[in-house]
C-alpha cells in the first residue's frame, strides 16, 4: 500500500515539474498576477512639461509644443521627441505594485525607502495645466522605485524604467538634427577661407559661379553641398571654446542663401508692379579645426547657435573646394549626343548630318559610320580641361584667332551653332589649347585627347560595301589561284548545288551571312597594280526589282508581281605578300584587298574580314554522303 501511494506522489511531482518547465520555456509567467492600481486615479489625456531636479537643482527641463518637445534647461536645444514621449506615456499610467504608510524607522520609513529627502524630484504638467511631483527614491532589487506623489503621506513602489529612460545627462535627449534646408530652398553658396571667396548662384536648376570670376560651375560638387545641407547632423555636442575650436578665425565659412519654407512669390498684380519675391534668409555654417589625430570629425558652428557642434569631417570635405575643382572642367556643356550635324574642319573637312538616327557624309555622299562618328562625339562631350587659362591675353600667339581647326555641332532648338576652336599644341607639355566659342576662358587640355577628333576618311565611312540578301541571290562563282577548284553554286527553290552536287546547307548559310552585307574589316587606300590579276574572283548574280519609273510620269498602280531582272557583282581580290619579323618566327598572315565591280563613284578598296577569306579559299561545301547500309551476308 505505502510503495503505491510513494509511486503515485512521484509521478505527481514529475508532472508538475514538467508544467513548470514547459510553462519557463514557453515564457509563461508562473506568479500569480497583481492587481492594476493606477498612480493617478484619471490618467491625463497628455504631458505638456517633465523637470528632473536634485537637491532643490532643475537638471534637465522639457516643454512639448505642438507635438515638438525641446529642452529649456540646462540649455534650449531641441530634442528627439520619441525620448521625452516614451518617458510622457509611462507617466500619464503609472501605477504601483505596493503602497504603505511610512515606518517611523527601518527599511519602509521615508529615510529608509529614499523618499525623504528624496534622491530626486521629477515634476509633470498635464494638458490641464495641473502640475505632479514625484518624490522618487531608492531602487529595489527588482527594479522598481519608491516614490510619494504630490502630498500624499504614503509611499509607493511603481516600475522604475521610466525614471532610468529619465535620468541621463541632458546631451543625451538632444537632437543631432542641426540644420535641414532643402536643396530646392537654396539660391546661392558662399565659400570663404583665408585665401579665397568662391561664390555661386543657382537659377532655373543650374549653377554658375560668381566670384572670384563667373563661369560655369560644376554642378555635381555644388549638388553634393545642396544634399549635404538637406540634413546636417551632430556627431557629438561639446563644451569647447571658439578659441580652442580654431574657429577664430575659421578655417572655412560656408553661407547658405535659401528661400524661406513654404515661401512663394505673390501673383503680379493687375498693373505693372513686379511680383513680390519670396524672402531669402542666410545661414552660415563655419569650420575649425579637426576633432581628432584620425581627421575623421571636425569643429563646426552654425549661425542662430552659441555652441561648438563636432560634425563629420567628409561634410567639411564637401564644402572644401578650389576655384578648379568647382567650375565646369568640361569644354562643352551641350547635349552633344543630340546633334545633327557635325563639321570637322582639319586636317581632313568633313560634314555629317544625321536623319533618322543615321549619320551620312555630305562630301562624299556616303553612309557613315556609326561606331565612329559615336566615338568622335564621346571623345569631345568628354573634353576636361587640365588647366584654365582666364585671361589668356594675345590668342594668335596660341593659334586661336583663327583657330587651326575647329568642330561645329548643329543641336535642335538651338539657334546658335556650337563652335569648339583648337589651337597650337604646347612644346613644354601635352596640353593644347581650346576654346568655347561665345566663352573668354581658354582650357587647356591633354593633346591626345584631341587625336580622337580627328577621324580620317577613310574610318568614317560604314564597314558595310554592299549587301546581297539570301532570298535574292541566284548564284556565286568562286575562282582563281587562291582555290583549290572554281566553285560554282546555284540557287534553285530552297536549294543550293555546288558544281552540281548537293551543297552542305548550313555552310552555304554561313557564306551567305558574310554577304549580307559583305562588310570590310577597314577601307584602305591600298589599290592593286594596274593590270594586276586578282588571287580571287567572287562573281555574284543577284535578282533586284526593276527601275522605278521617273518623277515626271504619272504614277501607276502596279498589276501582278513586279518585274525582276538579274544584276552581276565581282568582287576581285588580291593577296598581298607575306612578311616575316625575323628569320625564325612564322610568315604573317598575307593582307588581302578587294574591289567591288561595278563600282560605284564613293566605292574604294577595302580589307575584307579573315572569316571571308576563309569561307570562300578553305571550306569544302559538297553535303556528305551517306554510304549505303551493308547487305546482310547469305546464308550458305
Amino acid at each position: 500500500m505505502n510503495f503505491r501511494l510513494t509511486s503515485i506522489l512521484t509521478i505527481v511531482l514529475v508532472l508538475l515539474i514538467g508544467l513548470v518547465y514547459f510553462a519557463q520555456r514557453e515564457g509563461v509567467d508562473t506568479k500569480p498576477k497583481e492587481p492594476e492600481h493606477k498612480l493617478l486615479a484619471t490618467a491625463p489625456k497628455a504631458v505638456e512639461a517633465v523637470t528632473l531636479a536634485r537637491d532643490n537643482k532643475t537638471v534637465a527641463a522639457f516643454q512639448k509644443t505642438a507635438d515638438k518637445w525641446a529642452l529649456t534647461e540646462p540649455l534650449k536645444a531641441p530634442v528627439e521627441t520619441w525620448q521625452i514621449d516614451s518617458v510622457a506615456d509611462a507617466l500619464k499610467t503609472l501605477s504601483y505594485r505596493d503602497k504603505f504608510a511610512a515606518e517611523p524607522s527601518g527599511l519602509k520609513s521615508l529615510e529608509g525607502t529614499g523618499v525623504e529627502p528624496a534622491s530626486a524630484v521629477v515634476k509633470f504638467t498635464d494638458s490641464d495645466k495641473v502640475e505632479h511631483t514625484l518624490a522618487v527614491g531608492k531602487r529595489t532589487p527588482v527594479g522598481t522605485r519608491y516614490v510619494r506623489i504630490d502630498k500624499d503621506p504614503d509611499v509607493y513602489e511603481v516600475d522604475g524604467s521610466w525614471f532610468d529612460k529619465l535620468d541621463k545627462d541632458p546631451a543625451e535627449f538632444r537632437s543631432k538634427d542641426l540644420l535641414e534646408i532643402a536643396s530646392d530652398r537654396i539660391t546661392a553658396l558662399t565659400l570663404e577661407t583665408p585665401k579665397q571667396t568662391l561664390q555661386a548662384d543657382k537659377r532655373d536648376g543650374k549653377w554658375t559661379i560668381t566670384k572670384p570670376i563667373t563661369t560655369r560651375a560644376n554642378t555635381t560638387v555644388f549638388d553634393d553641398m545642396a544634399t549635404a545641407l538637406n540634413s546636417l547632423r551632430v556627431e557629438s555636442f561639446t563644451d569647447i571654446t571658439p578659441d580652442s575650436a580654431g574657429l577664430t578665425p575659421p578655417v572655412l565659412t560656408v553661407t547658405v542663401q535659401a528661400k524661406d519654407k513654404d515661401a512663394t512669390p505673390s501673383p503680379a498684380p493687375a498693373t505693372s508692379q513686379p511680383a513680390t519675391q519670396p524672402k531669402v534668409s542666410p545661414t552660415t555654417i563655419q569650420f575649425g579645426n579637426y576633432a581628432d589625430l584620425t581627421k575623421k570629425n571636425v569643429y563646426a558652428t552654425v549661425s542662430g547657435h552659441t555652441e561648438v557642434y563636432v560634425l563629420n569631417a567628409d561634410i567639411y570635405k564637401k564644402f572644401d573646394k578650389t576655384l578648379f575643382a568647382a567650375r565646369d572642367a568640361a569644354v562643352t556643356p551641350a547635349a552633344v549626343d543630340d546633334a545633327t550635324a557635325l563639321e570637322i574642319s582639319a586636317p581632313v573637312a568633313l560634314n555629317l548630318t544625321r536623319k533618322d538616327g543615321t549619320w551620312t557624309l555630305q562630301n562624299p555622299a556616303i553612309t557613315a559610320d556609326m561606331t565612329t562618328v559615336s566615338a568622335v562625339l564621346t571623345a569631345l562631350k568628354n573634353l576636361r580641361a587640365n588647366k584654365f587659362v582666364d585671361a589668356p591675353g594675345d590668342l594668335k600667339a596660341i593659334g586661336l584667332a583663327p583657330a587651326e581647326r575647329t568642330i561645329t555641332l548643329t543641336l535642335p532648338g538651338q539657334t546658335q551653332r556650337e563652335t569648339i576652336l583648337i589651337g597650337h599644341a604646347e612644346k613644354a607639355e601635352p596640353l593644347t589649347p581650346v576654346q568655347r566659342q561665345g566663352e573668354p576662358t581658354v582650357f587647356l587640355v591633354q593633346t591626345a585627347d584631341l587625336a580622337k577628333l580627328s577621324p580620317e576618311l577613310l574610318t568614317l565611312r560604314d564597314k558595310a560595301v554592299a549587301k546581297f540578301p539570301a532570298d535574292a541571290l541566284r548564284s556565286i562563282a568562286i575562282s582563281g589561284p587562291a582555290v583549290a577548284a572554281p566553285l560554282s553554286f546555284v540557287h534553285t527553290g530552297t536549294t543550293w548545288t555546288v558544281n552540281g552536287k548537293t551543297a552542305d546547307s548550313a555552310k552555304v548559310t554561313t557564306l551567305l551571312s558574310d554577304l549580307d552585307p559583305l562588310s570590310a574589316q577597314r577601307w584602305t587606300t591600298m589599290a592593286p597594280h594596274a593590270g594586276a590579276t586578282p588571287d580571287l574572283q567572287v562573281d555574284i548574280v543577284s535578282t533586284q526589282a526593276a527601275a522605278t519609273q521617273p518623277a515626271t510620269l504619272p504614277a501607276v498602280q502596279a498589276a501582278g508581281p513586279q518585274v525582276q531582272h538579274q544584276v552581276t557583282r565581282t568582287v576581285l581580290l588580291y593577296r598581298g605578300k607575306e612578311t616575316a619579323a625575323a628569320p625564325t618566327t612564322a610568315p604573317a598572315v598575307a593582307t588581302w584587298s578587294a574591289t567591288l565591280t561595278p563600282a560605284d563613284a564613293t566605292t574604294w578598296t577595302f580589307e575584307p574580314t579573315a572569316t571571308l577569306i576563309e569561307h570562300l579559299t578553305k571550306t569544302t561545301y559538297e553535303a556528305p554522303t551517306t554510304a549505303p547500309a551493308t547487305a546482310p551476308a547469305t546464308a550458305p
